[in-house]
């Protein structure tokens, strides 16, 4: 037997419910329960299954441990893992600092040689690197892994202090194993530690390039200095356990690491692309626009850009703004010709968006640039093309829920095939729009978006309509 068919067995035992009284409220017969009970059957209908669980009186722990054993035999142990880990990344982003305030210390740098324990470490690399951003034509160039927590904690503050200082980055992704599950997930970890840097300034310039390797092997104790941090005075190789370095102010020392580190960039390939932000997102849109059979956005509010607000979009530009109004508009007659009609959209969202658009008027996904706060009839139009869509079966939206994921308002993700997945983050002082290039990351954050409304992290179609119906009373 199972973990779930065990767990499922035991909830049934404790409800003193019937087989027979089960069916009738799940809507399964008598023999599939037994089946599932005893380990033979899985059932692909979340919904049925959602009612006989509910059925059962589960307390909340009971409830989730009964339907994680479910989502681990249906879609396998390691499609469990990823989907967990994708969650996980999504909810990382709520806990990113927004950075404001800019690093003013400047400390004496000693004249070593050479570096004999980590805390050492950690004040040199931090006096240098606060030294650099004060540099006029300052940059910092690294090799390094995910480990170095001090480097990723103060590299934000560094480069809202200089946000033209740049920082070019190599890392070691896993991959020589081939495309394996636990690859994957490592890789997406790595690249939640560096998000904080990413999204520190949108004008600082954080390139992060990656390579693939055993990384245990890669960074093992037979490579003695595998990690170097360089800025435009030293160089800095580090030792593996993050203990001991060796420090070089030669200029020919310094000549010939500069070459080799662009050597090595050469044969890397870039983790994130940036993609432009404010008004020129809609030019770039109308000259990039992803072809693709499926669409999947999951963010604080549904995608409106699918809808027909032409004219909801001309009353709120005057014309100074006629450029970035016919830009806009072109954009959302392109996105009615490629997807209008048809069932290709499907968008996950939060009452919290939902809230904030129908109480404050604000569209999440407008740059800061054009955003104007919408009168409370056009969000109510907004809300009814909503609403309209989704009865016609041309859109489909879930509502979240937010017990179960924690989703950060500022957040967006469009993802259009398995290699191309977007990401937009907004928050008070960041605008930042971006494309994920590495594939073992983008795969998991597409097959969770595809999967994740036959999830317990999503509502039914009916209840998802039921909540927006209850905010045009």
């Amino acid at each position: 037997m199972s973990e779930f068919s065990q767990a499922l067995e035991c909830g049934i035992y404790k409800s003193g419910l019937t087989e027979n009284q089960l069916a009738k409220i799940s809507g399964f017969t008598r023999s599939y329960i037994a089946l599932m009970k005893n380990g033979q059957r899985v059932s692909p209908d979340t919904v049925k299954l959602k009612k006989l669980l509910e059925a059962l009186s589960l307390s909340i722990y009971e409830y989730e441990n009964i339907w994680n054993a479910y989502l681990k035999a249906r879609y396998g142990e390691d499609t469990y893992k990823m989907h967990m880990s994708a969650i996980s990344f999504i909810e990382s982003f709520g806990r990113i600092s927004t950075i404001s305030i800019k690093s003013d210390f400047f400390h004496d740098i000693p004249d070593i040689n050479t570096i004999n324990n980590r805390m050492d470490l950690e004040v040199f690399v931090k006096a240098v690197l606060e030294q650099e951003a004060l540099t006029q034509d300052g940059y910092v160039r690294m090799i390094m892994q995910e480990d170095f927590s001090l480097l990723y904690t103060m590299l934000p503050s560094v480069c809202r202090s200089n946000n033209k200082l740049k920082v070019e980055h190599i890392i070691c992704l896993e991959g020589a194993d081939g495309d394996n599950v636990k690859n994957r997930i490592r890789n997406l970890e790595i690249l939640k530690v560096l998000m904080p840097v990413f999204l520190a300034g949108n004008e600082n310039g954080y390139d992060v390039y990656f390579y693939y390797d055993k990384i245990a092997s890669h960074f093992a104790s037979t490579a003695l200095m595998p990690y170097m941090i360089m800025t435009s005075s030293y160089v800095v190789n580090i030792s593996v356990d993050l203990e001991y370095a060796v420090v070089s102010r030669d200029k020919d020392t310094h000549c010939l690491f500069e070459q080799l580190f662009i050597q090595r960039k050469k044969s890397c390939r870039k983790m994130i692309n940036k993609i432009p932000t404010g008004i020129n997102i809609f030019e770039f849109y109308s000259q990039n626009r992803p072809h693709s059979d499926q669409i999947f956005t999951i963010g604080s509010q549904p995608c409106f850009g699918m809808f027909p607000v032409d004219s909801m979009v001309r009353n709120y530009f005057t014309d100074d703004n006629q450029d970035t109004m016919d830009m806009l508009l072109k954009v959302l007659e392109d996105n009615r010709r490629l997807y209008g009609g048809m069932k290709l959209v499907t968008s996950y969202f939060t009452k919290s968006g939902i809230r904030r658009l129908m109480e404050e008027g604000i569209v999440d996904e407008l740059p800061k640039e054009i955003y104007t706060t919408l009168t409370p009839g056009d969000r109510r139009q907004l809300l009814k093309m909503l609403i309209h869509a989704i009865k016609s079966q041309t859109y489909e939206a879930y509502l979240l829920d937010d017990q179960k994921i924690i989703y950060p308002h500022q957040l967006l993700i469009s993802a259009y095939s398995m290699t191309d997945v977007n990401v937009v983050y907004l928050s008070e002082n960041t605008e930042a729009r971006f494309a994920l290039q590495e594939q073992s990351i983008t795969r998991i954050l597409y097959d969770f978006l595809n999967d994740v409304k036959e999830t317990s992290e999503t509502a039914s179609v009916e209840d998802t309509l039921s909540y927006l119906e209850s905010f045009l009373k």
